[in-house]
């Protein structure tokens, strides 16, 4: 019998609410946490992408460092360093979304390799991970700064088969970014995309054979699948 597939974890916006941050943010700048916050978390992403282009790789935790300057820049506002450290420190405490205990919990007790699978550097996932509890779900954690590209560059993708000792085919990732989705699948990987927020499939991708919903509907559709 071939292995089981190992489950390789994304974790902003599929384990934890990058968006929850618009609270803290709403201290400093009442009224304008969500559009801040919005703004923080797509410069991240796209600086990641440009970076990789250009093959000037930057630590994750200094991408997003700028990304929060960019987005007070866009938005007309300004903040203290001091408030920006506060803010900065507060990424490394992101709150994980409900339904992300109790996935975990049975895709633990039914006997799954889980890793983590992140652009994020180590710098930022061990404080996060011991702040959430959720580290030990996690067998390991791989970071984008093991290979110092991003994702969806495809070799991040066979970085994170290797490291589990899978072939890509045997490695699923579960994340709710599309484009890390549409990466997994285009690396050969197989994929399962929690689409928390309805939004519209990546038109550059396939689908996946498994989407839901959120974490604690991931151990049915993944008995339902190798049934």
């Amino acid at each position: 019998m071939p292995p089981r597939d190992a489950l390789v974890f994304d974790v902003y916006s599929t384990l934890v609410d990058t968006m929850g941050i618009s609270r803290q943010i709403e201290q400093f700048l009442p009224q304008q946490g969500q559009r801040v916050s919005a703004i923080w978390r797509q410069s991240q992403l796209e600086f990641s992408f440009r970076a990789t282009l250009m093959e000037r790789y930057e630590d994750f935790a200094q991408l997003t460092r700028k990304a929060l300057g960019y987005a007070l820049a866009v938005t007309g506002n300004t903040l203290t360093p001091e408030q920006q450290e506060a803010l900065l420190a507060q990424y490394q405490r992101l709150e994980p979304f409900a339904d992300v205990k109790p996935g975990l919990e049975r895709l633990q007790a039914d006997g799954y390799t889980m890793v983590i699978f992140s652009n994020g550097a180590l710098s930022m996932l061990n404080p996060l991970l011991e702040a959430t509890g959720l580290r030990p779900y996690f067998q390991d954690i791989i970071s984008a700064e093991e290979v110092r590209i991003y994702k969806p560059t495809p070799k991040i993708y066979h970085h994170a088969a290797q490291r589990v000792g899978r072939t890509p085919a045997q490695t699923r990732l579960i994340s709710a970014n599309p484009f890390d989705v549409t990466g997994a699948l285009a690396a050969g990987l197989k994929a399962a995309w929690v689409d928390r927020t309805g939004s519209p499939a990546d038109p550059l991708g396939q689908l996946p054979d498994i989407i839901v919903k959120n974490i604690s509907q991931l151990p049915d559709a993944l008995a339902e699948l190798e049934a």
